[in-house]
Formats: structure tokens, sequence, C-alpha cells
């Protein structure tokens, strides 16, 4: 199978016109040919029904340079019908669907093929890019290629996608339309921020007692008899550098850096962070806020995206004011900042299901679901069919005592 070469440059900004494309699905396997689509694709990041920045050039392609090793990729751009100018000429097709996967065999030795969606470990969200108003007819064009693939895909893996958007709305119907056999392994609610309140004050008040918010106060306070408090936002055309190594120093400085998994633990990895954030920035969908005592950066919260929506990507506070809540204070004012400009719709938080301090301040919620599907061959149809047959099976087997060793003397005494 081809591999994925990553891009050298980190210079993902379009500087030529994309050729005139006929209508189909083209498929890259080379960085090369990720660049020869690339201003196709910024315009499609900017018309798609369900923001990802996840799936934006300036997020992927640095990405590629740290994970595409020994996996087999392949980047579909879907392109679609083109639409009718005056004088009755037709422009060019329009790109209206992006979909980065990842093949793999179902069963080794076996001729078929399960296709994933590409993610990796700072990806948070695993939607497509779809043109809105043409999600139906991206995915018509994936499926009906799905069909002719000639490595024999399936079946269609998706995880971390959304479940309550455009895209889970157009899939249901395709699915009903031609009779496509899926099943939901599984799905929970992830806190996601809008501004439903009048104010921040009557946000946070309506998320949070009087009791925990009297706590913030005092916390403040305290926080405040030990030095200057100040909090500051990221502004348009501030250098970010700065930026980036405060927030790579202050992760580092924590659990995180004692786990290994701070970004500044692996060079490959804070160059990910750097270079992101910088492409981030260079598309204005950069947005970083900062909690300072005596001028230190005691919490650094990094977002992405732009009014359409944004992910909360990052947070990292020192452990040493960890009894004043710097984390929580930062994201309190993150919400007045939010209300005082009114110009983003909601933030993703791309945290993990029951997270104890998000799911708190934040009331909203949107639905992430995992997924099998059929692609319309016929062994593709019959496992999704045995799918729930299946995980029954595994939840009895996992309920039977006797299946599993006894974790002590004790737990196998009390039978």
């Amino acid at each position: 199978m081809p591999t994925l070469r990553p891009t050298e440059s980190a210079d993902i900004t379009s500087t030529t016109p994309a050729p005139l494309r006929p209508p189909g699905v083209v498929v890259a396997t080379q960085a090369s040919d990720l660049h020869a689509h690339l201003s196709d694709w910024e315009e499609l990041a900017r018309t798609a029904s369900e923001p990802n920045v996840f799936y934006e050039a300036w997020h992927l392609l640095p990405a590629l340079q740290l994970f595409s090793q020994e996996r087999h990729q392949r980047f579909l751009f879907l392109y679609g019908q083109p639409e009718r100018l005056e004088g009755g000429k037709y422009g060019p097709a329009p790109l209206i669907g992006f979909v980065p996967m990842t093949c793999r065999r179902f069963l080794p030795l076996t001729p078929l093929c399960v296709s994933d969606m590409w993610t990796h470990p700072y990806c948070f969200l695993a939607t497509p890019l779809l043109r809105e108003g043409r999600e139906a007819e991206a995915l018509d064009m994936l499926f009906d290629w799905f069909r002719r693939d000639p490595l024999g895909t399936a079946l269609w893996r998706l995880e971390m996608v959304s479940g309550d958007g455009p895209f889970a709305h157009a899939l249901m119907d395709l699915c009903f339309r031609q009779q496509r056999p899926r099943f939901l392994v599984s799905g929970h609610a992830r806190a996601r921020f809008e501004a439903t309140a009048d104010s921040a004050a009557d946000y946070l008040a309506k998320n949070l007692s009087n009791r925990a918010r009297k706590d913030l106060r005092r916390k403040q306070r305290h926080l405040e008899q030990l030095g200057v408090v100040q909090t500051q936002e990221l502004q348009p055309g501030e250098a970010v550098e700065p930026w980036i190594e405060q927030f790579l120093t202050l992760e580092a400085s924590g659990w995180k850096g004692r786990a290994g998994t701070a970004f500044a633990c692996d060079p490959a990895h804070a160059q990910f962070f750097r270079t992101m954030c910088q492409g981030a920035s260079r598309c204005g969908k950069l947005r970083m806020l900062r909690l300072l005592l005596d001028e230190r950066p005691i919490a650094i919260k990094c977002d992405l995206g732009d009014p359409r929506g944004m992910f909360s990507f990052k947070i990292a506070y020192d452990e040493n004011f960890a009894a004043y809540s710097p984390g929580v204070l930062l994201e309190v004012f993150s919400i007045e900042r939010l209300y005082e400009r009114r110009h983003i719709r909601w933030i993703d938080s791309c945290a993990v299901p029951n997270h104890s301090m998000i799911n708190r301040l934040w009331s909203e919620r949107r639905l992430i679901q995992n997924l099998w599907l059929s692609t319309g061959r016929g062994p593709g149809d019959f496992l999704v069919s045995l799918l729930p047959l299946a995980q029954w099976c595994k939840r009895k087997l996992s309920s039977l005592r006797w299946w599993r060793k006894p974790a002590s003397p004790a737990e196998a005494f009390e039978d």
C-alpha cells in the first residue's frame, strides 16, 4: 500500500490559483497531492456546514509530519457538479467534501478492508468537511466511490464524529435511502459553550451555585493578595511566539511533564504545536488567553477556530497555585470576554465525558458518536448486521463472574 510522505514545509498558504477540475473523487496519497488542492481546501473550510479545525490544512499538514509513519492514508477530495453561471456557462467544479481516511484489513489475510477517519492524539473531532447545502451530494459521491474502491473497502468506521448536525442528518438520510446497515457503537454528550444568557454574570449564575461563585471570588481575592493579577488575550497582529513558548513551559512544569505527555517532553510534538499555532494565527483562527501574577503566567488557554465555531484545544496552569484554581478563573475570564464581544457562536470543550470542571461550568452539550457503516458491499452489510449480536455477547460474557480471574481471594469467596 502506498504511504503518504509528509510535507517538508510548514508554509501552507495558498499562493497559486487552483486548476479547473472535473467533477469526481480525487485521491491524494502524497504530500504534494494535498498541496495541489490547497486553495480549494481552504475555501471548503470557510463554507463547511460543520467547522472542524482538525481537518483544515494548517492543522492537518503539521500533524502529518508527526503521525503519518507506517499508516496507509488516502485523502479524498470530492468535487461536485459545477454551478450554472449567468449567460448559460458553468463554473469550475467546486470542492464539496474532504474526507481523510486510513485503510486496514478487517482481519489478517482477508480481502476485506475497513476505512477509518484519519485521526491522531491531538485530533478531537473526526467529522469530515462537507460544503454547506451539498452534504447529501458529497456523501452520495463518497459511497459511490466506496463501491468502486480497488482495495475493497466494505466497512466505514466513524469515531468521534458529530451526532447532532448536518453531517449526521445527511448520513442518516443516505442510510435510509440506500438501505445501508449502520450500527451505533457508543455516544456521549460533550460540553459546549453557547451564549444562552443575557450576560456572563447570568450565565455563571445559571450554571454555578451561589456557594461556588462565592468560593471563586474568595480564591481570586486571596490570589490578588500575593501580587498583581492580570488577564490578557492575544491581540490581532501580536507576536504569537512568546505565548507559545510560555504555554510549552507551563504545561511541562505540571503533571503532564512528570507523566511525559506534555508537548515539550518530545521535540517533535513541541514543534507540531509551534507550527500549528503559527498557522492558525496566520489564518486568524488562534485564540489564546492567560492569567498573570506579577507578569508571570500561571494559566494559559489555547482555542482554535473562528466565529462560526471554536474548539478548546489545550489549557495549562501552574500547580503551585492550584489552591486558587487558576484554570477555572481563566475559564471565567474567557466567558466574560465572549459575552463582551458576542462574535463567537459556540466553543466545543473537546473534553472527555463527565469532565468534572467544564461540565459544571458549561451547560450546553453536543453529541459525539462512534459508528460502523456498510459501504454497500455484501460482506459489509453482513458484518454490520452482526455487530449488535457481537456486542450483546461481549457484554454477557464480561458479566459472568467465572469468565474472569477473581481480583482477590475475598472476591472469590463472595459467591
